[in-house]
């Protein structure tokens, strides 16, 4: 059976490099991205070159809260089922103190840490439904390098959320001895 992964933010970038890895181990892959169609579509492509099983893109922001609620379950019917979450998007606009607003500032939290919670909550809240097995990956820094997919057995996370992604992985995730 091929292991599904949904990728958010997964175009370009980090992203993009975490699709390919995982074609190249046969996963087949649901790239998630905001407004990168183009490169998306390109990363599908290469992806599916790379030994992917199956590839498709879903669009949509995930500073947008009926998205975010929306989002495993339409990946679930879209893909069958998902096996992986790398959480990979996101949103990263400059300002400083003459542009800064709160509505900004409130695009970031919701894009960026509100997100992958949510997202990793309905998975393991789905995967408990259906009495599969899962793992999940929040990716929030860039220092994780392609073999550790292969040993994923926690939410490499920084910053204030660290505890609570650790507190979520240890309730979903199957653990080593």
């Amino acid at each position: 059976m091929t292991r599904i992964a949904l990728v958010t933010g997964g175009a370009r970038r980090i992203g993009r490099a975490i699709c390919l890895q995982l074609a190249a181990r046969g996963y087949g892959l649901l790239i998630h991205y905001r407004t990168s169609r183009q490169d998306a579509e390109q990363t599908r492509s290469d992806c599916l070159s790379a030994g992917a099983a199956l590839a498709e893109t879903v669009c949509g922001d995930l500073s947008d809260a009926g998205f975010r609620a929306g989002l495993i379950p339409q990946a679930t019917k879209q893909m069958g089922r998902i096996d992986l979450l790398v959480n990979s998007a996101s949103l990263f606009e400059y300002d400083d103190v003459s542009s800064f607003t709160p509505e900004r500032f409130a695009a970031h939290l919701q894009s960026n840490y509100l997100a992958p919670v949510e997202l990793t909550l309905a998975l393991h809240h789905q995967t408990l439904d259906a009495a599969a097995q899962a793992q999940g990956v929040t990716l929030v820094s860039g220092d994780m390098s392609p073999t550790d997919f292969d040993q994923a057995h926690g939410i490499a996370a920084l910053g204030p959320w660290k505890n609570g992604h650790r507190l979520a992985a240890r309730r979903q995730l199957p653990h080593p001895a």
